[in-house]
């Protein structure tokens, strides 16, 4: 069965109690990115559910992202260093330069919770927790549908040092 955007987006407004998706609108780029879901992916029914489950997880971040924005509309204004970037061939020392660095305070790193769940999960004071529980989650339900990360395993409390994009 193909995925569709109504049942993905109605599961993140029920998960989170959330309805507004600011600007720009969500719909046409996720209308875009299930139909090439849908049409080239050859999923399984089991790779559609994590797929679907990973949609619903994005879309709840961008609805707890425009309520947070909301909430705290200076937000915006605020000011972020010069990105480091570290590019280097396989093998060559990026991730243990990446670490090293980490451990430096004047470096502000991320860490892999934070990657997957970029807004707080809730106003509770477990929140930090939850967010822990699902750094832990997702790199996991990765490794286990499709053997990525192996190599590299990670856990919440760990710095993100490859690309992730937040949604």
């Amino acid at each position: 069965q193909p995925l569709s955007a109504a049942p993905l987006i109605a599961a993140a407004r029920a998960a989170t109690g959330l309805d507004d998706f600011g600007e720009p609108p969500v719909s046409p780029v996720l209308d875009r990115m299930l139909e090439a879901i849908n049409v080239e992916g050859h999923l399984t029914e089991r790779g559609a559910a994590a797929r679907a489950q990973h949609l619903v997880h994005l879309l709840s971040n961008r609805l707890r992202l425009m309520d947070m924005l909301r909430r705290n509309p200076r937000l915006k204004d605020a000011s972020l260093g010069r990105p480091v970037v570290i590019v280097g061939l396989p093998r060559s020392g990026t991730t243990k330069m990446q670490r090293m660095m980490s451990r430096d305070e004047r470096f502000n790193t991320i860490k892999t919770c934070v990657c997957f769940s970029p807004v707080p999960l809730s106003d509770e004071p477990d929140e930090r927790q939850q967010r822990i529980h699902v750094g832990d989650e997702v790199p996991r339900r990765v490794v286990v549908q499709t053997g990525v990360g192996a190599t590299f395993p990670t856990t919440a409390l760990v710095e993100k040092y490859d690309a992730v994009f937040l949604g």
